[in-house]
């Protein structure tokens, strides 16, 4: 057990003291500031665009047409997600059927936000820090010739080997935490006053930071099995080089298309000729019925009130049916671009970098499972609230709730505001369990692998 201190000591002093590791620390100095401003005057700036939208907005909420928003979420500024790549704002309306997921969804959705956040900068700066700081942790020590005068001492491979290990952990998890305060206080300062931190929004850092450990974890234990491989630092350094640039460079904005290459879908085009040319059917079908009643009631010479009651009749049936079938056509076509995109996050977790993002994603609610809740919250409130509202408004105000109203402002429906329910933390972690599970797994694997490689290094 000395030995093993003294080895761990030994990692820990030259770990902090090597260039490596300075240069890291560094960068990330100057890194970190930049992108946490820039991130709290985002977040600022969507708060701000998002009041001024829905004040805007507000002279379209009438008895027969309203608006839903998206709210902003709590944890943008450390991640962005694919946010800002899907609609989150749909107009409702009730003469009209649910128009659903926009069309930009079928394009292939970037992981890796444009706007570099904490979220980036770990996923793709101290993943390659972790690789590079330990690709030469074998390899460096045996060109040395210190390997073999450790040898030479009474301790075993495996005390080494794990000293070296938890040696290359502390560097890595000084690098994050540093990088996550620092994050935070620029944030706090540059978000003027709309980001606040609160206990249960460290609680949502610290799941944050777990999953973040647990991916840094698998590119230093592949750098320490690429040590144990290579016999010259410089061509250790070189395939970890290429493992990340494939990892993180290439299979992140790759995996996404192989996903929409293998499961094509009709083109946007075709899916809004489908949906207009079915609703133009429909509202032909409403119009001749309605011209069949205007017949008969005539012939009986029916009073106002019954035709309205008849019209009011055909009129809910056709909606109903209009929503109906239209919404099926759009339910068959979010299910194909849904199942396409599942296959595409399947592929991005092949690496543990698209495993990190898409876990964060879950945490920070700006991944793909947020935006659906909110597309079903949408839907349930357009037919459960909106649309009974606005129908029985219509019935009850009688033939003059279609007359034009050129002086006074559009009367507004008394529902229910929109609102869409926050998801718990406890479900956020349940939705992330497969992703900590396989990073566990991926720890594990290539921890046993590399001890198994280092059990058989020639020291020579």
């Amino acid at each position: 057990m000395t030995m093993f201190w003294a080895i761990l000591y030994k990692e820990v002093r030259e770990g902090a003291a090597s260039p490596g590791f300075l240069l890291s620390l560094g960068m990330l100095m100057v890194m970190i500031p930049i992108a946490a401003f820039t991130q709290g005057s985002y977040y600022h700036q969507t708060f701000a665009d998002r009041e001024l939208r829905l004040n805007i907005r507000a002279s379209d909420i009438t008895t027969s047409a309203t608006v839903v928003s998206r709210p902003v979420p709590l944890l943008l500024p450390f991640f962005n997600g694919i946010y800002a790549s899907l609609p989150n704002e749909f107009v409702l309306q009730r003469d009209f059927a649910a128009r659903g997921p926009s069309s930009e969804d079928i394009e292939p959705l970037n992981w890796v936000s444009s706007r570099v956040d904490l979220g980036v900068i770990i996923g793709l700066l101290l993943t390659l820090m972790a690789i590079i700081n330990s690709h030469a942790i074998i390899t460096r020590e045996r060109e040395q010739g210190t390997l073999k005068l450790v040898f030479s001492c009474p301790v075993s491979g495996k005390t080494m080997f794990i000293a070296k290990l938890i040696g290359l952990e502390l560097q890595m998890t000084v690098l994050l935490l540093s990088s996550i305060i620092l994050y935070i206080g620029v944030i706090m300062v540059s978000a003027k006053g709309t980001f606040g931190l609160s206990g249960h929004k460290l609680l949502e850092v610290a799941v944050l930071a777990i999953v973040a450990m647990l991916s840094l974890g698998v590119f230093v234990a592949l750098g320490v099995i690429i040590s144990t491989i290579a016999r010259h630092s410089s061509i250790a350094l070189a395939i970890s080089a290429g493992a990340w640039v494939i990892m993180v460079l290439i299979w992140l904005p790759l995996a996404p298309y192989l996903a929409f290459s293998a499961k094509a879908l009709p083109s946007r085009q075709m899916v809004q000729r489908n949906i207009s040319l079915l609703e133009s059917v429909l509202v032909q079908g409403e119009t001749q019925e309605h011209k069949q009643a205007a017949v008969e009631l005539q012939a009986k010479g029916a009073s106002i009130e019954a035709a309205w009651v008849r019209y009011m009749d055909i009129r809910q049936r056709w909606i109903t049916r209009r929503r109906n079938e239209v919404g099926r056509l759009i339910a068959d076509q979010a299910k194909e671009v849904r199942g396409r995109e599942d296959l595409a996050r399947k592929l991005l977790m092949i690496s543990p970098a698209g495993t990190y993002l898409d876990a964060i994603g879950i945490i920070c609610d700006t991944g793909l499972d947020d935006y659906y809740r909110f597309i079903a919250t949408v839907e349930q409130y357009d037919r459960e609230v909106f649309l009974p509202a606005s129908l029985e408004y219509q019935t009850r105000r009688g033939p003059q709730a279609n007359k034009p109203r050129n002086i006074q402002p559009p009367e507004k429906l008394d529902i229910i505001p929109f609102k869409v329910t926050i998801t718990t933390l406890s479900k956020r972690v349940s939705g992330i369990a497969p992703h900590l599970l396989l990073l566990m797994l991926e720890n594990g694997a290539l921890i046993g692998l590399g001890f198994w490689r280092f059990s058989k290094y020639d020291v020579r």
